[in-house]
């Protein structure tokens, strides 16, 4: 019974936004047959591929979770990084984007961190501040 009530709970999570994209307006879509849920949160996308693949190759889901974002929000990914099932990008909505340049993999521990803090006010006052870093 254990092992069943572990393997649910797995698999709920198979999909959890990560910390500063809950509640984000989740938006599907597919580049090349590899599909992802984007999640937006001010200038940083979250990218989660919520479909199977034998074999996904980090280069390639790269390019797709990149396409995917600039063709949805219309903006140019300047950094990218995470793994084959999550990604974490960052926009500049500034400067238009071009189909063929490619944006700057960020390696997943790097002693060089950028962040976006995000205030959320609760309960009298005290509120929470969510650390988006990559």
């Amino acid at each position: 019974m254990r092992k069943v009530i572990l393997l649910v709970v797995l698999l709920g999570a198979c999909n959890t936004p990560g910390v500063g994209f809950h509640g984000r307006p989740v938006v599907q879509t597919t580049v090349e047959g590899s599909t992802f849920d984007l999640r937006r949160n001010g200038d940083l996308v979250q990218a989660i591929r919520v479909n199977r693949e034998r074999r996904p190759r980090i280069v390639e889901i790269t390019a797709r979770a990149e396409q995917a974002i600039e063709t949805q929000y219309g903006c140019a990914v300047t950094k990218i990084g995470g793994d084959v099932a999550v990604l974490t990008a960052k926009l500049d909505c500034d400067r238009p984007w071009r189909i063929k340049e490619r944006a700057t993999w960020v390696k997943g521990r790097s002693r060089h961190l950028d962040c976006t803090a995000t205030r959320e006010t609760g309960w009298r006052g005290w509120g929470d501040i969510w650390l988006n870093c990559y």
